[in-house]
């Protein structure tokens, strides 16, 4: 219930304003919400799961007081004590979404919640946080793109030594989840994967190990004295034998 409440708590539209410099109608928005690990044009992602675009503090409370916090002078506490929470972001996301930590960070103070921020530098990205020993962190911004495979399951399966759950960076662990992702492992059929995945992430939304934020378009350039050039999906470099140089 304080994962489903932090989730109504962000007003992703200002999020995504004060970041990306998209305006509320923008059409064409190179940064498109989304509600579960998939982007919306993938065959995986489940349209029925509705993502929270703003705030909603009232629901936000309710949640948080039956899962047993108080509020004493606008402060969330539980068990007597102030809820603070320790934030930390992948530094160079700071590239492509500018003042993001803070700006979450504000919406949770704003909310009743005290906090603490830290960037964490790539190496210790690698090293501690998706090898689940970022022990430190009560929330994490973070960011995956994917390959030719639209996988998620080192992301969210229970870690087991160094043969699943490689990338699950808080230990999440759910039965529930794991036999889905069985499920979508010994899936014969295309449809057999959708639906695996399809409930994956009707279960994730609910469960919320990650609260997703958007999808971000990468975009690419090139010199105009090149010709014949293809920008490859997925891997740059591949395609690259009809280049000239004008």
């Amino acid at each position: 219930k304080v994962r489903q409440a932090l989730d109504l708590i962000l007003d992703r539209s200002d999020l995504r304003e004060l970041t990306i410099g998209v305006k509320p109608g923008e059409q064409n928005s190179p940064c498109e919400f989304i509600s579960g690990p998939f982007v919306q044009s993938s065959p995986f992602y489940n349209r029925q799961v509705a993502f929270h675009e703003k705030s909603d503090r009232a629901s936000a409370t309710k949640l948080l007081t039956e899962a047993g916090l108080t509020q004493i002078g606008g402060r969330w506490h539980y068990k007597g004590a102030p809820v603070t929470f320790n934030l930390g972001m992948l530094s160079s996301l700071d590239n492509e979404a500018p003042d993001l930590l803070t700006l979450i960070g504000n919406q949770l103070s704003a909310a009743g919640f005290d906090r603490q921020e830290s960037k964490v530098s790539s190496d210790d990205w690698s090293r501690k946080v998706e090898s689940g020993q970022a022990t430190d962190f009560d929330l994490l911004v973070g960011m995956w793109s994917f390959g030719l495979v639209e996988e998620v399951n080192d992301l969210f399966q229970t870690r087991s030594g160094t043969t699943t759950g490689t990338r699950n960076i808080f230990n999440y662990s759910n039965p529930s989840a794991d036999q889905l992702m069985t499920e979508y492992n010994q899936a014969r059929t295309d449809t057999a994967a959708y639906d695996a995945y399809h409930k994956l992430h009707k279960l994730l939304a609910d469960d919320l190990p990650y609260l997703f934020l958007w999808k971000l378009d990468t975009k690419s350039a090139w010199r105009t004295e090149v010709r014949g050039n293809v920008i490859a999906p997925f891997y740059y470099w591949t395609e690259v034998d009809g280049w000239k140089l004008q």
